[in-house]
Order: structure tokens, then C-alpha cells, then sequence
């Protein structure tokens, strides 16, 4: 899939906000107050342990398509003190899965409810990525994955990008 089809994927559908929500101070506000429909995604979603080098566990939650492997997979990441169960990326995940994504939302490395690890996170670290990613391809069979962090994790996400641009693996 090119980058004109994923656009065209999100473009089917844009994003035309309530008359009384046009502004984006209105839409933060709504959002926090509201709760989004997270009880249909977790019907679709299935809890899943990625297991790191140095006995590290990250918490993910998978919703696939009937036919994972043939179907691009995005992954989420959220931001600092958030979770996969952050509006947010519930959010996002919803609108993906009508796309036509596999959606991966990942916690950030202790994050979710998890056993601590013994290493924090801080928004420099990209192994993690490197490790999941990986065990997406491996594992699951799943080749095309696409990217998307919101603040920590959007800025992990650019350095994890930037990191495997330059070394030559730009195959995500």
C-alpha cells in the first residue's frame, strides 16, 4: 500500500467537527468528559505480552482483521501517564479498524499495569519499537506496520523513524 492509498483510506470519512465543537479547546474539554464506545473495541481486541530481551514485558491490545498478514497494521503509542486505554487512542484505533488497519495500541514500558520492569521509559527509548516491530513481522506475519505516537510517544516514534531511515531499514 502507497502513501496515496492510506490517505485515501482517511480521506473516505474526514473529520467534520459538531457545529457547537469548532473549537479544538471544545473538543479537548468534551473528549475528557465523555466516554468513548471502548466496549466495542474491546470485543475486537485481544491482550497481548511482548516479551524483550532483559525479561522486559510490554502490554499491547491487538484488534486484527480476518486476514492479518494481507492487512497493513498500525501501531499506537500514547503519551506520558497515558495508556492504551487512553481516549485518545481508543479513538484512534476505532477510526483505524473502519478503515481497514490492524491496530497494535502499545503501552510505553510500564505503563498499563504491568509488573514493573527494570528499566524505566523515557522518550529516547526506541529498542522497544525496534523489538515489537520486529515480532510483528516475525511472529505474526504482518510486513507493512505504520507508526503513530501521540506526544511522548510521538516523539519516540520520529526518533524510532529517523533511527531506522538512517540505518537502512526503511521497511516499516
Amino acid at each position: 500500500m502507497n502513501q496515496s492509498e492510506i490517505v485515501s483510506l482517511f480521506d473516505r470519512k474526514p473529520f467534520i467537527p459538531h457545529p457547537l465543537l469548532k473549537s479544538g479547546h471544545a473538543q479537548t474539554i468534551v473528549s475528557a468528559v465523555l466516554s468513548r464506545r471502548k466496549y466495542w473495541l474491546e470485543r475486537y481486541s485481544e491482550p497481548r505480552m511482548f516479551h524483550l530481551p532483559h525479561n522486559i514485558q510490554i502490554l499491547g491490545h491487538c484488534s486484527w482483521q480476518s486476514d492479518k498478514q494481507k492487512t497493513p497494521c498500525l501501531v499506537l503509542i500514547h503519551g506520558m501517564e497515558g495508556s492504551t486505554e487512553s481516549p485518545y487512542m481508543i479513538g484512534t484505533a476505532e477510526k483505524a479498524l473502519a478503515a481497514g488497519f490492524n491496530v497494535v495500541r502499545l503501552n510505553i514500558r510500564n505503563c498499563g499495569g504491568v509488573k514493573p520492569n527494570q528499566a524505566f521509559y523515557h522518550a529516547g527509548l526506541t529498542e522497544d519499537l525496534r523489538q515489537i516491530f520486529y515480532q510483528l513481522r516475525e511472529v505474526d506475519g504482518v510486513d507493512e506496520c505504520y507508526l503513530i505516537g501521540f506526544s511522548l510517544g510521538g516523539n519516540q516514534s520520529l526518533k524510532f523513524a529517523g533511527e531506522e531511515k538512517s540505518n537502512g531499514q526503511n521497511t516499516w
